[in-house]
């Protein structure tokens, strides 16, 4: 099995990975939008970067019918980096709601994660007999099978020489893309200005983006749906998200926050991913509403709450694995201003964060949202890597 990834809460005492699944799956099943804006704000306001989160999803299951979407998403993420407004999220999670989905590089990077590259398993590559065909002279050796695997459609196998060529450093991804090129100029005409696109590129997992353009370059032309308009989230919504990254909420304290902000309750049907809450270390996590000290641990790495420990002073303590506030004074500033208390909000509250989840298997949740029947068959012990 993987490695869990480290526990760590959101500003609203999420677990982070929980709020990354999520927000996968309500985009996938398109049933309500605002619960797609509100996980991916809740990544945002929390300080993490969901850029990253937001092309790892378009990779992972836009990407292959809807090419023309990673321009718009390109120009949103540019218009981030230079004017810092939130709106352009809501922009990005609409159009990707509105996007036909396909769960193809999905799964197919989930079996180069589950074979090696990112868990514990590790096979070989299924080999290719005879000779290689004349038309691997035209590229380094230690290409072929990589690409006979692309030539022979072997979507597993070429998910695995992608992942292994990029990420055992067997090869530099620049050349892996011209190597790519130039393979399917034999095939149709290739954009003269393919290499500025590749430079270009905003997602930073090579190996990924790579498989991703492989799968499209191989996909069939008719089940591309006709290109659609982009659209623009309601106004109402922008305004609402707006608000919603405010800390200051009029006539509420800090400790009715929680109850204020948790507009939805995580989704059980997540249990067919590898989850953080599942570490030995937080088996039982009701021990995080038991005392403050213990909650505090969980967020003292996120963003939001980096800086508002250091408003007065407070640091963490390894060995104790506590955060120390300097005085008592200053504990008692931390709460007055931002003590959300978890350990004494209801029960209702508590569960929209930490309620019980499913020990599901990954068919459970693929079937929840993809109809295509699944590309690999896994273990049925396996559980999807975010």
């Amino acid at each position: 099995m993987a490695q869990h990834r480290p526990f760590m809460f959101t500003r609203h005492l999420y677990a982070r990975d929980e709020v990354e699944t999520l927000l996968l799956t309500v985009l996938l099943k398109r049933e309500d939008m605002c619960e797609a804006y509100f996980w991916a704000y809740e990544l945002h306001y929390s300080g993490f970067d969901l850029f990253s989160v937001i092309w790892r999803i378009y990779y992972d299951v836009y990407f292959e019918l809807n090419p023309r979407l990673e321009k718009y998403l390109s120009k949103k993420s540019t218009l981030w980096e230079k004017r810092r407004d939130p709106d352009v999220f809501a922009y990005c999670i609409k159009n990707l709601f509105l996007a036909a989905p396909s769960s193809k590089v999905f799964v197919l990077r989930q079996s180069a994660l589950a074979n090696g590259y990112g868990g514990t398993k590790t096979t070989t590559a299924r080999a290719y007999k005879g000779r290689p065909p004349k038309w691997c002279a035209k590229h380094p050796s230690k290409y072929h099978s990589w690409l006979r695997a692309v030539s022979k459609r072997d979507y597993p196998n070429i998910a695995y020489h992608t992942y292994s060529l990029v990420k055992n450093e067997r090869a530099n991804p620049d050349d892996m893309f011209a190597v790519l090129s130039a393979y399917f100029a034999d095939t149709f005409e290739v954009d003269p200005d393919v290499d500025a696109y590749w430079k270009a590129r905003k997602y930073d997992d090579d190996a990924h983006y790579l498989l991703s353009i492989i799968v499209h370059l191989l996909g069939d032309v008719a089940r591309l749906p006709d290109p659609k308009a982009t659209m623009a989230p309601q106004k109402i919504h922008l305004e609402m998200f707006r608000v919603f990254g405010r800390d200051d909420l009029e006539g509420c304290p800090p400790y009715r926050i929680l109850n204020e902000r948790r507009l939805y309750e995580i989704c059980p049907t997540i249990g067919g991913f590898c989850l953080a809450r599942r570490n030995d270390e937080i088996r039982a996590l009701g021990e995080v509403y038991q005392a403050n000290s213990v909650w505090e641990r969980f967020v003292f790495d996120t963003p939001y709450w980096v800086w508002r420990f250091d408003t007065v002073g407070a640091s963490y303590d390894a060995d104790r694995k506590r955060v120390v506030f300097p005085s008592d004074d200053a504990c008692e500033d931390f709460y007055d201003r931002y003590g959300c208390e978890p350990d004494e909000q209801s029960r209702a509250v508590r569960d929209r964060s930490l309620g019980p989840i499913s020990n599901g298997d990954w068919k459970s949740w693929y079937d929840s949202v993809f109809v295509e029947p699944c590309l690999i068959e896994f273990d049925a012990e396996y559980r999807f890597i975010s």
